[in-house]
């Protein structure tokens, strides 16, 4: 701005913000005056300039945004602001791992959940004990009452 002290166009955001806060030499102070006197819409967007420094200090206290706006607006920056990133070799076969890999792990559950019942129709197999019991119980009702008797038989052996 200090090189040019007339102005072509209207004048840049940046340019006003410094001319507010009285940033800018004398040469170019001027001639942003100058040019506001003819332009009305740099007038204007002096002006609403002008009103938002003047309200800052007082309501920028007032406005606290939640969690999930400050979220958003990270997550809109973030892709502003952040280049895309190039698709390396890894990532390609990765994607086709995760296309396998998803229905073995579907299988797993599905043998875990067969083997689990097994093991409750063969209680007799496996030890009496109540850690034993929290392998084979049969609901939720029964895991949570298997559990509330062995903590309070860890209780009882340790007084």
């Amino acid at each position: 701005m200090s090189e040019s002290v007339q102005i072509q166009g209207h004048v840049a955001d940046a340019v006003l913000w410094q001319w507010r806060k009285q940033e800018l030499d004398v040469a170019a102070s001027t001639a942003v005056q100058q040019h506001l006197q003819s332009c009305g819409s740099c007038q204007l967007r002096a002006q609403a300039l002008s009103r938002l420094l003047e309200e800052m200090p007082s309501s920028h206290h007032a406005i606290q945004p939640t969690l999930v706006e400050q979220m958003h607006l990270l997550r809109a920056l973030e892709a502003r602001f952040t280049p895309p990133a190039k698709s390396p070799a890894l990532v390609d076969i990765s994607h086709s791992l995760v296309r396998w890999l998803a229905p073995a792990i579907a299988i797993l559950a599905a043998v875990f959940m067969l083997g689990r019942e097994e093991a409750t129709s063969t209680s007799g197999v496996l030890s009496q004990t109540r850690e034993a019991q929290l392998l084979i119980t049969a609901d939720d009702e029964d895991l949570q009452q298997t559990l509330l008797e062995l903590a309070l038989s860890s209780e009882e052996n340790s007084r």
